[in-house]
Parts: structure tokens; sequence; C-alpha cells
């Protein structure tokens, strides 16, 4: 599995984060660590208000705003700019990765917000913003 998405069994949903970070690249999945765990939890939340059983994490697609491993210690940024977000190349990756999702797309933080401000999907999914889970 790649760091930057986990395509799910369903069409149904999907999690936009920033991008991957150092606990990422050491696990080799997105949204690792307290992202995963808090992600988790915002599942457990959904199911119940929602009354559904189908939304569990191997269901939903997870993805990145920007693809690249970010942190710190290595890039000496944790995340990419506004610019890169919405660079045309990365907007038509992030459009084929959601382009099939039927009901809804949470965006995950401000560059995820960014990312969704140019984005045009075929299926028209309801977009949620929030805050990133790993705040």
């Amino acid at each position: 599995m790649a760091m930057q998405i986990q395509i799910g069994k369903q069409n149904k949903v999907a999690i936009v984060f920033s991008c991957p970070g150092r606990h990422e690249e050491n696990v080799g999945f997105p949204a690792a660590e307290i992202t995963g765990k808090n992600l988790n939890n915002l599942l457990i939340l959904l199911s119940k208000e929602l009354k559904r059983d189908d939304l569990i994490r191997s269901n939903i697609t997870i993805t990145n705003a920007w693809p690249s491993i970010e942190y710190r210690e290595k890039t000496r940024r944790s995340e990419a700019t506004k610019q890169e977000v919405n660079d045309a190349k990365n907007i038509e990756r992030l459009k084929l990765e959601l382009d099939n999702v039927l009901e809804f797309v949470i965006f995950c933080g401000d560059r995820a917000r960014v990312a969704s401000e140019s984005l045009q999907l075929k299926e028209r999914p309801k977009f949620i913003y929030v805050k990133h889970l790993g705040t």
C-alpha cells in the first residue's frame, strides 16, 4: 500500500488529508499514529450518527491533497504550499483518485480544503470540511 493513498473497498466515502508525514513513511500507509486513531474515532462517531455499519477504514478511500512526504527533519516543512497543492497536475491526480466517490468526501485541514476548491468530481459527492485530525 502506498503512503499517500489507500483505495477503499467501496466508493461511497473518501477522506483527504494534507500530506503523508514521518509516521506514514514509517508504516507505509496513510493516516498513521494520532491522525489514524482520530480517524478511527471519527468513523465510529459517524457510524453511530448515520446508523451505518459500512464506515470502516477498509471501505473508505484515504488520500492526501499533496502526495509527497513532508516533515521538518526531512523536508524542513510540514506540508506543501497552497500553490503546490493547486498545481494542475496535482489536482488532476486527486481528481482521478476521487472521481468515483458517490456520497461524501471529508477534507481534513487547510491544504485539503484548498485542493477541494479546484476539484470538479463527476459524481458530485458532498464535500465536508473539518480540522486536520492530527490536531
